[in-house]
């Protein structure tokens, strides 16, 4: 003979659940397990994912970059205008109207360009509002 079983959902910030609907087993990314009460809560502003305290960063969001010098692991701020980074000066991406140079350093490029592949006119792939790129 079949016994019915009871369905019941999890606390919506567990990933998974069992034994109680609030004992999480796992976390939605940006949350960690608190092991002791069972429970997911949010990883630092900085952290897209974190280990077992909010602190101890995973990954992080653009603008940061692991640092994994320190105990924990945290995400510092990429010096500007670097928009992704692996360490405070080494920029793999900029923000608009900047290009990562072969140094890793992020430059301007001319006036009016959205963005560019060197800071020479004639290398403007696309254009900010009010400017437009000339053909030839």
């Amino acid at each position: 003979m079949l016994v019915p079983r009871l369905l019941l959902t999890c606390d919506p910030s567990c990933l998974t659940c069992s034994n109680l609907s609030t004992s999480c087993d796992s976390c939605y990314s940006g949350m960690y397990l608190d092991s002791t009460l069972r429970i997911c809560l949010y990883c630092n502003t900085e952290c897209a994912t974190c280990a077992t305290d909010p602190y101890s960063c995973l990954s992080c969001f653009n603008s940061y970059y692991l640092d994994t010098t320190s105990t924990p692991n945290t995400c510092l701020l990429c010096s500007l205008p670097c928009k992704t980074c692996t360490g405070t000066t080494t920029c793999t991406s900029c923000y608009n109207g900047y290009f990562a140079d072969s140094s890793f350093t992020c430059q301007s490029c001319d006036t009016g360009c959205l963005s560019c592949t060197d800071s020479l006119s004639t290398t403007c792939t696309a254009c900010f509002p009010g400017y437009y790129l000339l053909a030839g």
